[in-house]
């Protein structure tokens, strides 16, 4: 009688070795510990600074608050993006690519927004300019798309 060996049993693997990387091989650079706390220091700044005017505001000191006030919450997603498209532009060699520019043109195009309903803007002048950002990002992504490798 021939004994089959068990199913159980685990057989030992090769240990695995780890190659080094090649010359195509793209390697991603680890972004610093300062820079992976970035966006939340500056939502959490502009959320602590719009608290104490509003605070002091309430208190009876009198501070010039616009009436749209709301509307500076706006500004958390602005500069959060305005940050992204900073650091894809550093990430890239500090070029600009679509990545960058598209980023940077939604920034922009919130900024529009968070202006015109802070100031009460008429948006019959707000619209052609988010035609001109539109075709500013185009133009953008078009030389940027040029130069990519």
């Amino acid at each position: 009688m021939v004994e089959e060996p068990s199913p159980f049993v685990e057989v030992e693997q090769p240990p695995v070795v780890e190659s080094e990387p090649r010359s195509g091989d793209v390697m991603q650079k680890p972004e610093a510990a300062g820079n992976t706390r970035r966006g939340p220091v500056l939502g959490g700044l502009i959320l602590l600074a719009m608290g104490v005017i509003f605070l002091l505001r309430n208190l009876g000191f009198d501070l010039p608050v616009l009436d749209n006030w709301w509307a500076l919450f706006i500004l958390i997603p602005v500069v959060t993006s305005f940050d992204r498209a900073w650091r894809a532009y550093q990430r890239n060699g500090q070029r600009m690519t679509s990545e960058v520019s598209g980023t940077a043109i939604g920034a922009l195009a919130l900024t529009m927004v968070m202006l015109a309903l802070l100031f009460d803007l008429k948006w019959a002048i707000i619209l052609p300019v988010f035609l001109i950002l539109l075709g500013l990002g185009a133009l953008l992504s078009a030389f940027g798309a040029s130069r990519e490798p």
